[in-house]
């Protein structure tokens, strides 16, 4: 019972599995439109032979009819395996088939002279099939009723049951000669189907080893709500797997089509960036990924995660495209929801601190009266702490917005090198009380950007935080502003306690802080360097680091000037 239930359930999750019976349907489909090809390549020369040899005039009338007969034979084989579609019915013509031609070559052999006949080979025919379409059982009885018509003839030729209308040699009277044929031919036709046994169970072993593996990655296409494709690029046409069908929405019988017929199922918004994510990949010939959104037939949105391959020819020209497709619309949900819950949860932290910070900034101010040493100096660090509090939650209100797509630029035309004079004159008055030395290096001449100046103001400013953070006393942190006509740089260098390879591999990401006993601070979330990547990446900027243990580190911010479009 269970196992009848897991089966089902395996069948469910899997697909278009084939049924057990489903070869024979198409093997014997296969064998009866083979016999056409196979009886004209046989029979069609040695009708031809006749009219070629002397004295064969008269054997021309019987082998047109037995050709004939065998042609209009498979022809009513054609027909029946037309008219019903059942194991049982189709193994039914399969055992006329096999009799059939055992008796036809069974006579053939006969009529052209028996013991010497190379014909005995075509056996090697209906023996190969009867594995087939019978299994190994089939082959044995085909090879031995082969075996036994056979030596039926040459051994009723040797007594005169039986004369070949043609023979082609005295030894057919000869006993030892009979006996040895006889023997060696079965011989032959056993180590046949021997042979032909080991092949079958070879092939199908082989065949229920792929049947297993693609019916696992189909399980594991339809749990993972992952599918394939295939873009053969000269061609424009698209393969598809079928769990792909299903996450567009399709009908596994219809083709997947070209590749615009593919890009009309994408959003709107998003094929503009999708073509030129396939465009590039085109010129470049580099391995792609790409988020998008996909609409269904039935008008549903789904979100899509795909990564993907070139496949070149030896002059470098793109041949095909193939990679895989995802289903992230529930992921994508859950990550919203997430983020609209750090953002609720922040918000309504930051009210209170925000309340907080005023009154403990009018106590340490002396609104309520002068406060002792002791207790101005708890009042200062209570602020302290409220101020990092409200820091931590400005950090995670700025993540969610950044991932929910909240955070939009607004641009304008900026002078770099007032804003970046102006951003750091609060962190070089922290750097003074921290003994620090703080370089600021400009041009002389006014650098007009593009760019959202509050906005690359917080990635700048985690910059210069975080050269604080790890640079000792009377250490030195640079900030240096750099232009051309295609770029500027915003460096900040500092000669703190450096990173390691490793650590700089992670130094972007979410919640990274690095275990350096050499920083001035304990505080943080590890999102400050995530956001300045992500507000330098959404300005079409880069951040690299150069760094080395114990020699500091040095961060370079690249923006692009941007394209003007009118």
């Amino acid at each position: 019972m269970m196992k009848d239930v897991t089966s089902r359930m395996m069948h469910s999750v899997a697909g278009d599995i084939p049924e057990p019976n489903q070869p024979i349907y198409d093997r014997l489909r296969w064998y009866i439109n083979m016999r056409w090809l196979l009886l004209s390549v046989i029979s069609l020369p040695a009708l031809a032979s006749l009219y070629v040899g002397p004295g064969l005039v008269r054997l021309r009338g019987s082998n047109i009819v037995f050709v004939a007969v065998l042609f209009a034979m498979n022809g009513v084989f054609y027909a029946l395996s037309r008219l019903r579609r059942s194991v049982a019915y189709y193994r039914a013509i399969a055992v006329g088939i096999v009799a059939t031609d055992l008796m036809f070559i069974t006579y053939f052999i006969y009529s052209i002279g028996g013991i010497e006949s190379r014909s005995v080979i075509v056996y090697t025919l209906p023996i190969i099939m009867s594995s087939a379409l019978f299994g190994r059982l089939g082959v044995y009885i085909a090879a031995g009723c082969s075996a036994l018509m056979y030596n039926f003839v040459i051994i009723a030729n040797y007594y005169g049951w039986l004369h070949s209308p043609k023979a082609l040699t005295d030894q057919a009277h000869n006993g030892t000669y009979v006996v040895n044929t006889a023997v060696f031919f079965t011989c032959v036709l056993v180590l046949i189907a021997v042979l032909t046994d080991f092949l079958t169970r070879l092939l199908i072993e082989k065949e229920r080893e792929a049947n297993a593996t693609a019916a696992a990655l189909r399980r594991a296409q339809a749990i993972a709500k992952l599918g394939s494709w295939e873009w053969d690029v000269p061609n424009n046409q698209t393969t598809w797997s079928n769990e792909l069908y299903t996450l567009f929405g399709v009908p596994r019988g219809k083709r997947a089509g070209t590749y615009e017929s593919y890009l009309a199922r994408v959003h709107p918004d998003d094929r503009k960036a999708m073509g030129n994510t396939i465009g590039q990949a085109l010129r470049t010939h580099r391995p792609f990924r790409f988020e998008q959104r996909i609409v269904r037939p039935d008008k549903t949105i789904r979100f899509i995660h795909g990564e993907g391959k070139v496949v070149t020819d030896e002059r470098g020209k793109a041949q095909m495209l193939y990679g895989i497709m995802q289903d992230i619309t529930d992921e994508r949900a859950l990550e919203v929801a997430k983020g609209d819950f750090v953002s609720l949860a922040s918000h309504q932290l930051r009210t209170p601190a925000s309340g907080v910070r005023m009154l403990l900034a009018m106590l340490r101010d002396g609104y309520s009266g002068p406060l002792q040493r002791d207790q101005q100096h708890m009042v200062e660090q209570a602020y302290e702490a409220n101020e990092r509090l409200l820091r931590i939650a400005d950090d995670l209100l700025n993540v969610a917005k950044l991932e929910s797509g909240r955070i939009v630029l607004h641009p304008r035309e900026v002078d770099l090198r007032t804003w970046l004079e102006t951003l750091c004159v609060q962190q070089k008055l922290l750097a003074n009380e921290e003994q620090q030395k703080f370089v600021v290096d400009l041009p002389q001449k006014p650098v007009l950007w593009q760019v959202d100046p509050a906005r690359l103001s917080m990635a700048v400013d985690n910059l210069l935080s975080n050269a604080r953070k790890y640079t000792p006393a009377r250490g030195t942190i640079t900030v240096r502003l750099q232009a051309t006509a295609q770029s500027c740089r915003i460096t900040v260098g500092d000669t703190g306690s450096g990173m390691t390879k490793a650590e700089i591999a992670n130094l972007f990401g979410k919640f990274t802080r690095l275990d350096n006993h050499a920083s001035r601070s304990t505080d943080g979330t590890g999102l400050g360097l995530y956001l300045a990547k992500s507000i330098v990446d959404m300005h079409g900027g880069t951040i690299r680091v150069q760094s080395k243990p114990g020699k500091g580190s040095t961060f370079t911010v690249r923006l692009p000037r941007p394209t003007v479009t009118k």
